[in-house]
């Protein structure tokens, strides 16, 4: 978070150098296809759910380096959920499609069960 609260000021004061060479540092691993060492580690923290304080009741979280879950959303997510459009992969029962809200599927739900 820290990188991003410097990047935000540099922004603010019109400097672009440091923000720029993030975004070079980024390409250079994704065009070289070595990830940066800092991605390969990864930190798992243990939240509790408000349910108690059980073992049972606590949930994993595991906590990537903001410019990897970056690349990933951008590579991973955005081109596998548009090669799923195109072979019509994702079921409409799922409502995980572009322009779809989770409304849509409450809404489906309650007009279902008026229906029956």
């Amino acid at each position: 978070m820290s990188h991003y609260k410097i990047v935000l000021e540099c922004i603010r004061h019109q400097s672009f150098s440091l923000p720029e060479l993030i975004i070079h540092i980024g390409q250079i691993s994704l065009i070289t296809a070595s990830p940066l060492d800092r991605w390969y580690h990864a930190s798992q923290v243990m939240l509790e759910k408000g349910k108690g304080q059980f073992v049972e009741h606590l949930r994993i979280i595991q906590l990537c380096e903001a410019y990897f879950n970056f690349v990933l959303h951008t590579i991973w997510g955005y081109r596998l959920i548009r090669h799923a459009l195109q072979q019509s992969a994702l079921d409409n029962a799922q409502f995980a499609l572009p322009g779809q809200i989770c409304n849509n599927a409450v809404l489906n739900k309650l007009l279902c069960l008026d229906l029956s």
